[in-house]
């Protein structure tokens, strides 16, 4: 991630999950799941500011090594 733009390349997310292939449907299926969270918390009326979309958000975790190759493994099972 170029941190100087915020900007998300992908690349290192790609090759941190094993291809592109790979990173769109965890990144898909990631920025889904934050999204419905965003959401949840908009209902309880809660105000928290969001900096990134959901999109750049699941890239970001992809990137950082805080959702990788298990949680294709989680989507895959349900």
């Amino acid at each position: 991630m170029n941190r100087n733009n915020n900007v998300v390349t992908g690349e290192k997310a790609s090759a941190m999950v094993g291809g592109q292939y790979n990173m769109v449907l965890i990144a898909a299926a990631r920025a889904r799941e934050i999204a419905a969270e965003r959401r949840k918390v908009e209902q309880d009326r809660v105000s928290i500011k969001y900096f990134q979309g959901p999109c750049s958000t699941a890239l970001t975790e992809i990137e950082e090594g805080i959702v990788g190759k298990e949680y294709l493994r989680k989507i895959t099972k349900r």
